[in-house]
């Protein structure tokens, strides 16, 4: 069985991971703005704009729930984005991720690449999966290239023309020894 401590804040190299339940008020209301946000919003399964109530109940029922769980992921000390895992199977230590990058623009293209890079790490290697699932809308060309570049392979579509994708810890394990270059990745877009 994976375990999770929701009070620890996991580090992975330069980056920390620390639940939703343990930010500050500020700090909650601040993650909601940020998924808000529309240019991060657009890609997600629920595009509807979140109200602050819901999202703060949604916050404190995380305390008591062991099946998702919601890390604000920050890079030496700054907050860059968010990371889940969803829908936990313990007999076959897999997992459903989502992630989003605050900076959404063209100069956050390096740290999108290394913070997801970082993920599938504290996923894999220190969280214990074997096997993850995601979910990535067929128009998102930058996280389907970069989820394929990890070696997510497609498995099926959904009704919201959502991509499901799976990657096992030895695929990842394989491309990330081999040198998984963020140079060779973004060249791809040229």
């Amino acid at each position: 069985m994976v375990q999770i401590d929701k009070e620890k804040i996991y580090s992975v190299e330069e980056y920390e991971y620390v639940n939703f339940i343990s930010l500050s008020i500020t700090e909650k209301i601040e993650v909601l703005s940020w998924r808000n946000n529309p240019v991060i919003r657009k890609w997600m399964k629920n595009t509807e704009l979140i109200d602050e109530e819901s999202h703060l109940k949604f916050v404190d029922n995380l305390k008591e729930r062991q099946d998702i769980f919601y890390w604000v992921v920050r890079k030496n000390g700054k907050a860059i984005g968010c990371y889940n895992i969803i829908h936990i199977d313990n007999i076959n230590k897999a997992c459903e991720s989502g992630i989003y990058f605050i900076d959404t623009t063209l100069s956050g293209l390096k740290m999108s690449y290394e913070m997801i890079i970082n993920s599938f790490i504290f996923t894999f290697q220190v969280l214990g999966f074997k096997r993850m699932y995601a979910h990535t809308h067929e128009d998102n060309d930058f996280m389907l290239k970069l989820n394929e570049y990890a070696g997510y392979k497609r498995i099926g579509k959904d009704s919201q023309n959502f991509l499901e994708l799976s990657l096992g810890n030895a695929d990842f394990e394989r491309n990330y020894k081999e040198g998984m270059d963020f140079r060779k990745f973004i060249s791809q877009f040229r």
